[in-house]
């Protein structure tokens, strides 16, 4: 599988309106973390691509979002096992949003069903089985026209819209639905193109127009565990121009592109224009070359729309929509003609019906709207590049960055703040006694293999709870290593089960006391992550900034609430403190750059080319080296010049003594930080490498 990390939502006002809360993010973190949720391409249940776990929310001032891991399919082998998992998964999600409510919905419907139907959630609990509407409302089966079509005002009468193309009938708590060719793909499993239907039905309060609507003829709802959807796909209606008079006769075709064919599904779109003085006509099809898999794997089933417009009044009085569906023979013999050769030999769903006077914005609208996912009808329209800026114009904005920003992308300046990064994970298998115990340790490979490592500076971590008579544990078979930066990453430290507030509140304490003692002494950017037993699953909390900026946040934030609710006030301050103290940064640096896929912000150092640093030489002046950098790397080179950037090395440290009392510092008691005249000599080493920092 192939790995991913990505933003799926965040606290700020979205382009449909929506602002989503911390504790909506947190919730949803907290259901999905250790089982995920499917990844589907487009929002459509027949094309899994993956699965994907709310891994944490990032808090930076003025935002806060919630970061997700994908694992995409990869290979076939992938795809197969998503294909089986997923499908387990619709199953389990039925079962479990449906049985609640089977007993009494089963009582409604108990006189009409044949027993050959079966459940599912289709936006409420509902109930499929061929021609079980007419069998509760045979009234409406008399109100359909020779298309199969509902008068929408005759159809209000007994029932009110819900919205998403949902009806609950007036006298009982079924409900009843829209064509299921109205839903993407015409698939049942899928949502409804709501945004069409929710602006078709408004129109029935408009004056001058008649309003016809196909109906599921085999599914029934219950209207009361109806709940809207939310497909946070952006999708618009956009401002296109009256200039219909202006449109040439004739056969238009646009194709797709490879990248929209694929998130699509539809290869090319055919605009037909013909008229005369009097009125312009046009017939619009959709084509495919993938199978429509809501309806099965052999049907090809393409969106169509008839239009006529009038000149003289300069409204359309007559617009509707259908499905073509074709076998593969057709399909192939269709993708190879114009719409005004291809004939009309397919089986034919009128799906909906305008008549009256439709203003031309909301025709194009609607029209838009019907064919929601293909991009050919805003480049048909005119607004080819709006909907490409659209495209690209993603939730954090791309940043151009130099050089700097690109070996050192945790670069942050104390102005900047503080970022907070907030994980749920499966417990850690931890076998030993321990109050508090390091897990998670970065891994490094030498000639000698790989070497699980923390920083020296934990050891400062381990004194600086001594202090407070705590402790904290090292496993056995962890390397020290020290980078000659001014940059710190101290460890996960995992909290027991046994008195975890209060020892949680201590290590607080105890890393005030150690931060606080470095502000003195040292300009330095430090992280660490917490972690400790949160009802059935595992929380991290992570931190990274200016080390005299963590102090400040120290002082107000010496206890973290364990009670489930008001652990989400707490992360609703968090989001209030920084955006008090500190301006919007708009995602610097990059939080994908901070945030690791275990779950916690950890600085990671560019490695610099082995073959760049020759000659490496360690005698009483110190360490040595020759840096050859290629000619071709102009910025980087003009950045050394500019003492932007510098190269500085890691070592394994074996050894070290207190160069005050001369014991051995892996466990003295006194600490270069937080004791006066305390220093640390380094006494057997190991070169580990060489890396970039902006701060040697």
């Amino acid at each position: 599988m192939f790995k991913q990390l990505a933003v799926v939502n965040g606290d700020n006002v979205n382009r449909y309106g929506y602002r989503f809360t911390i504790g909506a993010l947190e919730d949803s973190m907290f259901q999905k973390s250790l089982t995920g949720v499917p990844s589907l391409l487009g929002h459509d249940s027949h094309k899994p691509i993956g699965w994907n776990f709310p891994l944490g929310l990032y808090f930076e001032p003025h935002s806060t979002r919630l970061v997700a891991l994908y694992l995409l399919t990869d290979t076939d082998e992938d795809q197969e096992y998503i294909n089986r998992v997923y499908q387990n998964e619709l199953i389990r999600r039925n079962q479990e949003l449906c049985k609640p409510f089977l007993d009494e919905f089963s009582k409604l419907l108990s006189p009409y069903t044949n027993d050959t139907g079966h459940y599912i959630y289709c936006g409420c609990v509902s109930y499929h089985e061929k021609g079980i509407l007419y069998r509760l409302y045979p009234e409406l089966h008399t109100l359909k026209d020779k298309d199969g079509l509902v008068y929408l005002d005759q159809l209000l009468e007994s029932f009110e819209y819900l919205g998403q193309g949902i009806f609950k009938c007036k006298k009982s708590e079924i409900a009843i639905f829209c064509h299921s060719f109205f839903r993407r793909n015409l698939s049942r499993h899928n949502n409804f193109h709501y945004h069409f239907l929710d602006q078709f039905i408004r129109l029935n309060d408009t004056p001058d127009i008649t309003l016809r609507v196909a109906l599921d003829d085999d599914l029934i709802g219950y209207s009361s565990t109806f709940n809207e959807q939310i497909e946070l796909e952006y999708w618009w209606g956009p401002k296109y121009n009256d200039n219909i008079d202006e449109i040439p006769l004739g056969v238009t075709h646009y194709e797709c592109d490879k990248g929209q064919r694929t998130f699509s599904g539809v290869s090319g779109t055919q605009f037909w224009w013909k008229g005369d003085e009097e009125s312009m006509i046009l017939e619009l099809e959709e084509l495919k070359d993938n199978p429509t898999l809501g309806v099965s794997a052999e049907m090809y089933g393409c969106r169509y729309i008839h239009s006529i417009y009038l000149k003289d009044t300069f409204y359309f009085d007559h617009f509707d929509g259908a499905v073509r569906m074709y076998e593969e023979d057709q399909m192939l013999q269709r993708l190879e003609q114009p719409i005004n050769k291809a004939g009309k030999n397919t089986d034919y769903t009128k799906l909906f019906r305008i008549d009256g006077k439709l203003s031309i914005s909301t025709w194009k609208s609607l029209t838009t709207h019907y064919f929601q996912d293909n991009p050919l009808l805003y480049e048909y329209f005119g607004h080819k590049e709006e909907y490409r800026k659209l495209r690209e114009n993603f939730d954090i904005p791309l940043q151009t960055k130099g050089v700097v920003e690109s070996l050192v992308p945790y670069k942050l300046k104390r102005e900047e703040g503080i970022r907070l990064f907030v994980s749920y994970h499966k417990p850690s298998p931890v076998t030993l006694d321990f109050e508090r115990t390091i897990i998670n340790p970065d891994t490094i490979t030498s000639k000698n293999g790989k070497i699980d490592i923390i920083e020296f500076d934990a050891l400062e971590v381990k004194k600086a709870l001594n202090r407070l008579g705590e402790d904290l544990t090292i496993p056995d078979g962890l390397a020290l290593i020290k980078c000659h930066d001014a940059y710190i990453n101290y460890p996960t430290i995992l909290h027991s089960p046994n008195n975890v507030e209060e020892n949680l509140g201590l290590t607080l304490q105890a890393y005030y006391l150690l931060l606080k003692s470095i502000c003195k002494r040292a300009d330095k950017y430090v992280s660490f992550t917490l972690a400790w037993p949160f009802e059935d699953k595992e929380a991290k909390l992570s931190i990274y900034g200016h080390v005299a900026e963590i102090v400040e946040w120290l002082k107000v934030n010496q206890h973290i609430p364990l009670k489930h609710s008001d652990f989400r006030v707490w992360l609703e301050n968090q989001n209030k403190w920084l955006s008090g103290r500190y301006s919007c940064q708009s995602n610097k640096p990059d939080l994908f750059e901070l945030v690791n896929g275990d779950g916690v912000i950890y600085v990671k150092r560019r490695s610099i080319n082995p073959d760049w640093v020759q000659d490496i030489t360690n005698d009483e002046n110190g360490l040595k080296y020759k840096l050859e950098i290629p000619e071709d790397n102009r910025d980087l080179l003009e950045a050394i010049q500019k003492n932007d950037i510098h190269l500085a090395f890691s070592t394994i440290v074996s050894k070290a003594r207190c160069g005050k009392t001369s014991g051995d510092y892996f466990t003295s008691t006194t600490s270069k930080y937080l004791d006066n005249d305390v220093y640390v000599v380094l006494e057997e080493c190991s070169l580990a490498g060489a890396f970039w920092t902006d701060k040697p």
